[in-house]
């Protein structure tokens, strides 16, 4: 599981508790979603890898069954390499990383008073805060959207 503890420091001091909570699961479901993605990708990949290579040396065996095994091998990576470009898995993966990237680094400006936070009006500060945390989801939605229109998970509504 993901340790959620080095996400609190990225915890933002907003006087809205609804928001400070909506702020911080979703910052820990964009980092655990790239999280799950990224093992998906590196297991399947090197699983890939593994028995790609293991085929030419199956094959050089004197064996009676070696001719199945290396077609069932090459059945294998293939529905991997497969799923692997069906889900695109790291490009989820970077999708839910620069996502989460993205809201740690407005709660870091935010908690900073940096840049559009330097002012003193705390509500203008959070309102400013909850408008670029909107538009961070808002962005990456329609991101997801696009992919699945591309993949024919859902049709184009417009």
């Amino acid at each position: 599981m993901i340790r959620h503890e080095l996400l609190n420091t990225y915890e933002v001091n907003l006087k809205n508790e609804n928001v400070k909570k909506t702020v911080e699961m979703t910052l820990k479901y964009y980092v655990h979603r790239a999280l799950i993605f990224k093992y998906m990708y590196y297991i399947l990949s090197i699983l890939a890898v593994v028995l790609n290579a293991s085929i030419p040396v199956l094959s050089q065996i004197n064996w009676v069954q070696n001719k199945l095994m290396v077609t069932i091998i090459s059945s294998v990576v293939t529905v991997i390499t497969s799923v692997q470009a069906l889900i695109r898995l790291k490009e989820s993966w970077i999708r839910y990383r620069g996502c989460a990237e993205a809201l740690k680094s407005e709660c870091v400006q935010f908690n900073g008073n940096i840049n559009e936070y330097n002012d003193e009006d705390l509500e203008e500060k959070e309102r400013i805060f909850i408008m670029n945390f909107e538009k961070i989801n808002q962005a990456e939605r329609l991101q997801w959207k696009d992919n699945a229109v591309k993949k024919g998970v859902v049709g184009n509504t417009e």
